[in-house]
């Protein structure tokens, strides 16, 4: 099984959608597959070598997404998508080998002439659709394109962006991004006092709403003293939100502990309940998913991706997006009854377990990969 990944993005990061990458290459060369990655990513190119998997850095103009890329791309287009062919001829092993492709520059320059040479061709979108698709002027090859192609998307909520978008919606696939449950998961060890911590792992930007959280922390600590709030995460909202936690009265009982990405786990593991309140569409709550994973009851916006992950009355407590007396309602229920907590928090570990587990992941891609489900 012979799978070629091919990235070409505007900016380079280490993000979920490279972490994404590295998980699913480490487990399929794992089962046998033999895998390649041709990117201008400085990053990714970078952790593949780190870990020995196969790369190859290849030159790329700027991915179309942008102004400044949309501008030069039609000049260099030419060039490139000759560039990409010599490549994927001198690559190509087996008779019907996949491409996969991560960002937009591959998917509307080497689709077709994969699809010639006769490789399965399959995209990969993470993030939900923005204006950089809705409104870029290739928009007609990208769909015209995706009609011979596997569109994977980690939500049906993507999928369903992208069906507006005009993809065909025979054309998507929906595998769940995989959550390490093996890692992810409770020790068991209880904790020492009654105090009941709230907490979030996210970005402090606008779209994620934590003023919402707070205003509603506030709000049901009156009624409940014995509440704590865990913020993990950085952004340009810190200082502002600060300030809300002060204003609030409540400064001594809100914690900002800053970015966690090594230490997701040990965060979650001081937590009694998760609450994401982004008021922005998720393309998937990956962070809602881990706490799950962790045995954690969650409070969630009713927004699409996250409603996906969090089950109302089942894995947690979903609530309208900015109803502050929704979420200090939520909050306070969960607070007040650890045996409600209990029982949310474990249907919610059984459910990510079984349907965005990790293996769950691997097995979708490399059925996928394989053959083994119709294109």
């Amino acid at each position: 099984m012979q799978i070629i990944l091919a990235k070409f993005p505007h900016n380079s990061e280490l993000g979920g959608g490279e972490l994404h990458t590295i998980t699913l290459v480490k487990n399929l060369i794992s089962r046998g597959a033999d895998c390649m990655l041709l990117s201008s990513d400085e990053i990714l190119l970078t952790e593949f070598n780190k870990r020995k998997f196969p790369a190859k850095k290849l030159w790329a103009p700027l991915e179309p997404v942008s102004a400044k890329g949309l501008l030069v791309f039609p000049f260099l287009a030419p060039f490139f998508f000759f560039y990409l062919l010599y490549f994927l001829i001198r690559f190509k092993k087996e008779k019907n080998p996949s491409l996969y492709c991560l960002t937009y520059t591959e998917k509307v320059l080497m689709t077709p002439v994969a699809r010639l040479l006769g490789f399965k061709v399959i995209w990969m979108e993470h993030l939900r659709v923005e204006k950089s698709y809705t409104h870029n002027p290739l928009k007609f090859l990208y769909n015209w394109f995706s009609k011979y192609v596997v569109v994977v998307t980690v939500s049906q909520a993507v999928g369903d962006q992208l069906v507006a978008l005009g993809v065909k919606r025979e054309n998507v696939t929906v595998i769940y991004n995989g959550i390490d449950t093996d890692f992810f998961k409770p020790s068991g060890e209880g904790k020492e006092d009654d105090t009941v911590t709230i907490g979030v792992a996210a970005r402090l930007s606008k779209e994620k709403a934590i003023d919402d959280l707070i205003k509603a922390f506030a709000k049901a600590q009156k009624q409940y003293p014995s509440l704590e709030l865990k913020i993990a995460g950085k952004g340009d909202q810190r200082e502002m939100l600060e300030a809300l936690a002060f204003s609030l009265g409540v400064k001594e009982s809100v914690t900002f502990v800053g970015f966690q990405k090594d230490s997701t786990r040990d965060f979650l593991e001081t937590l009694d309940i998760f609450a994401l309140t982004s008021k922005a569409k998720e393309s998937f709550g990956i962070a809602a998913a881990e706490a799950e994973a962790m045995g954690l009851p969650v409070v969630a916006s009713n927004i699409s991706g996250l409603t996906e992950v969090v089950k109302d009355k089942e894995t947690g407590i979903v609530v309208p997006i900015g109803d502050i007396d929704a979420i200090s309602d939520a909050l306070l229920t969960l607070a007040k009854d650890p045996g409600l907590r209990r029982k949310y928090g474990e249907a919610a570990r059984e459910r990510v377990v079984k349907k965005f587990g990790e293996k769950t992941m691997i097995d979708a891609y490399e059925a996928l990969f394989s053959g083994k489900v119709n294109e």
